[in-house]
C-alpha cells in the first residue's frame, strides 16, 4: 500500500472527543456522524464504524466528508495538517491509539467572536439571539467524562483544548491521574489556551515531569484588537502570563511555547503589526496561524474584493512572509460583508462593545460602506443556513 491523496495518519493513531462529538482529529467536521460516534468509552469511539470506514476510504484514495479544510488548504497550494502529519509519521495502516485530542468541558472565561457555545458556555445567549437557537443544540454546560477503557500505557501525545483548559478543574484532575499512573514521562502534551489563565502550581509541577509540554497561546492582535476579538480578555494580563511562561520554559527544557493566531476579518490587515510585536516580545515562541473559516462572515476570503486588494497590498509590503494569507484572500468567494455587518453590529449591541480605535482601517471602511449603502439586508435566512451547515458539516 502507498500514501493516497486523502490518506492521513491521524485516522490510524488518534481520537478526538469533546463531550458532544468524536472524530479522527480536532479539525475534522462531520457533525451528524460525529454525534452518533460519541461515547463514554474511548476504545469504542476509536474502533467505531465511522473510524473504520474513514480508514478504508483513505487507503482507497476516496475523499472523506469532514476533511474539507485540509483539501481546501492543499487546493490553495499550501501545506495542510494532513500533509504535516504525513511528514511527521510517514505511512502506516496499523491501528493503534497513541494520541488523544480532547476538551474536558466548554467552561471558558472568554467569548471569542469566532467561537461557538460548544467551546464557551458564555456564548450560548449570543447564539440564540443570532441563530434563533444554540448551535449544535447543546446545553449551556458540556461535560466530557469519556475516559473509560483507555490503554494509557500506549499513549504518547495528548492535546487538551477547551473551553479554557487552565480554567477547568478537570485538567488538574486528569494530569494528577496520569501522574498517579507514573506515565507523565512518556507523554507529550499540547495545551491550547487563551493566555489569560495560568495553570495551577500543582499542574505546573507535574507537567515539568512530562516528556514534553507545548503551550500554545491564542493571540489575535495587540491590546484592544485582541481584547475586542476575544471578548473578556485583558492583554496586559496576557503579557504578564507570557513573561511567566518565558521563565518557565527557560528553567525547564521540556516546556515549549507557541502562539496561534486566528486570522479573521478583524485582524487580517494588521498582521504585519502583530508579527512585529511577536518579533520583539515573543522571539522564542513558535508562531502558527490559520485563516478563520467559521463563522463564514469572519473569514477574510469573504470580504469585498476592493478591501481584500488593499489588504493584499499591505501584506506584500511586509518583511514577513504572508503568502498563505494572500492566497486565502485571493480566492474567488462570496462577498458576505452585509451579513458580517449584521453579525458585527448584533454582537456589539448584545455585549455593549465598541469598535472605535480597535482597527482604524476596517472601522473607516465599515463607516464608508454604510454611508454608501445605508439599507441593511435581512440576514435571518443566511444565519439559518449557517446553523444548518454547522449541524451537517461545512
Amino acid at each position: 500500500m502507498s500514501i493516497t491523496k486523502t490518506y492521513c495518519p491521524k485516522a490510524f493513531n488518534t481520537i478526538y472527543f469533546d463531550g458532544l462529538m468524536a472524530g479522527p482529529c480536532c479539525i475534522y467536521l462531520n457533525p451528524v456522524e460525529q454525534k452518533k460516534m460519541f461515547s463514554s468509552d474511548v476504545s469504542e469511539m476509536f474502533n467505531s464504524g465511522l473510524m473504520k470506514q474513514i480508514r478504508k476510504d483513505m487507503l482507497e484514495g476516496k475523499k472523506i466528508k469532514g476533511c474539507e479544510q485540509c483539501y481546501e488548504t492543499e487546493a490553495r497550494g499550501l501545506k495542510s495538517d494532513r500533509q504535516i502529519m504525513i511528514d511527521t509519521y510517514g505511512f502506516t495502516n496499523d491501528v493503534k491509539l497513541t494520541e488523544m485530542e480532547m476538551a474536558f468541558d466548554n467552561v471558558c472565561n472568554l467569548k471569542c467572536r469566532m467561537c461557538t457555545s460548544a467551546s464557551s458556555h458564555q456564548i450560548i445567549k449570543d447564539e440564540i439571539e443570532i441563530y434563533g437557537e444554540t448551535l449544535f443544540d447543546n446545553p449551556k454546560y458540556i461535560r466530557n467524562d469519556s475516559f473509560n477503557n483507555v490503554d494509557y500505557s500506549s499513549l504518547r501525545k495528548i492535546q487538551i483544548a477547551g473551553g479554557e483548559p487552565f480554567y477547568s478543574k478537570a485538567t488538574d484532575q486528569f494530569i494528577e491521574l496520569l501522574d498517579e499512573k507514573n506515565i507523565l514521562h512518556n507523554i507529550q502534551f499540547t495545551f491550547n489556551t487563551n493566555g489569560t489563565v495560568l495553570p495551577t502550581n500543582e499542574t505546573i509541577n507535574r507537567l515539568i515531569k512530562s516528556e514534553k509540554t507545548f503551550i500554545s497561546i491564542s493571540i489575535d492582535g495587540v491590546y484592544d484588537n485582541n481584547n475586542f476579538t476575544r471578548s473578556g480578555s485583558d492583554f496586559k494580563k496576557i503579557l504578564e502570563n507570557l513573561n511567566f511562561y518565558k521563565k518557565l520554559s527557560k528553567n525547564n527544557s521540556n516546556i515549549h511555547l507557541g502562539i496561534a493566531t486566528a486570522v479573521s476579518v478583524y485582524n487580517v490587515n494588521l498582521l504585519d503589526e502583530i508579527y512585529c510585536f511577536f518579533e520583539e516580545h515573543c522571539s522564542n515562541f513558535i508562531l502558527e496561524r490559520r485563516p478563520v473559516f467559521w463563522p463564514e462572515v469572519l473569514s477574510p476570503r469573504n470580504l469585498p474584493v476592493e478591501y481584500k486588494n488593499k489588504v493584499i497590498d499591505i501584506l506584500k509590503k511586509s518583511k514577513f512572509d504572508f503568502l498563505d494569507i494572500i492566497k486565502h484572500l485571493d480566492e474567488d468567494c462570496n462577498n458576505l460583508f452585509e451579513h458580517f455587518l449584521n453579525y458585527h453590529n448584533k454582537l456589539n449591541q448584545l455585549r455593549n462593545e465598541s469598535f472605535n480605535n480597535v482597527n482604524p482601517m476596517l472601522d473607516t471602511y465599515i463607516k464608508e460602506y454604510v454611508r454608501k449603502n445605508p439599507n441593511r439586508i435581512d440576514s435571518t435566512s443566511f444565519f439559518n443556513e449557517q446553523k444548518k451547515k454547522v449541524n451537517e458539516g461545512l
